[in-house]
């Protein structure tokens, strides 16, 4: 496939000043059929960024166990792979299994809200070796979040025109964009603000 297909779900961006990009798109095939089931964007700051994942909540439900839960897989392994140290990768497979926990948990995640098209609504966050993650399920989006440097209670609004993150969003992907169906972990554009190891690492290694 040279392409992902558009999504056809609503997006959402950080209304925060910011450089935006593309950052990940994740697809889902499901007999012989292959759809977009989650876009995340990169919203760059002289501090770290905002990555904001908008994420099918009937897909994420059938990935399962339940979207909640695997909204915040999402969300926890994509902070613990941001925040690495870059010069100490001795702590990836713990850091891994720690995410994993911490979706399962995700009941217990800090209660927080978010203020999305106007509107306040229920979100849930994590914080691990100086970054965050949270989500909030919108009906038939959910949004995914990611932050480095930047604040726990961001202003999120849909966007209608992608064309200043570097795509068009109405029609298909282009691979260079869409980088991949085999890890559900991914890279991303934020910067990663751990070069040694946190305490949070040390924590879970000794």
């Amino acid at each position: 496939m040279t392409t992902a297909p558009p999504p056809e779900f609503v997006l959402y961006g950080w209304n925060g000043e910011a450089a935006h990009r593309l950052d990940w798109v994740h697809t889902y095939r499901r007999e012989g059929v292959t759809t977009t089931y989650g876009v995340w964007l990169a919203h760059l700051t002289d501090a770290g960024g905002l990555r904001v994942g908008s994420f099918d909540t009937g897909v994420l439900g059938r990935i399962g166990p339940d979207a909640a839960t695997a909204a915040a897989r999402h969300g926890a392994h994509a902070l613990v792979d941001i925040t690495l140290p870059t010069e100490d990768l001795s702590v990836a497979s713990a850091s891994a299994e720690h995410a994993t926990r911490a979706a399962q948990d995700h009941g217990n995640w800090r209660a927080a809200e978010w203020v999305v098209d106007g509107g306040r609504v229920e979100a849930r966050v994590w914080k691990f070796a100086g970054g965050w993650t949270g989500f909030a399920v919108l009906g038939d989006v959910t949004v995914v979040l990611v932050g480095v440097g930047v604040g726990v209670d961001p202003g999120l609004s849909k966007l209608n025109d992608t064309r200043a993150y570097g795509f068009d969003h109405t029609v298909p992907i282009d691979r260079a964009h869409h980088r991949g169906e085999q890890r559900q972990w991914v890279e991303s554009l934020l910067p990663r603000p751990n070069r040694a190891r946190h305490a949070d690492h040390t924590a879970l290694v000794g």
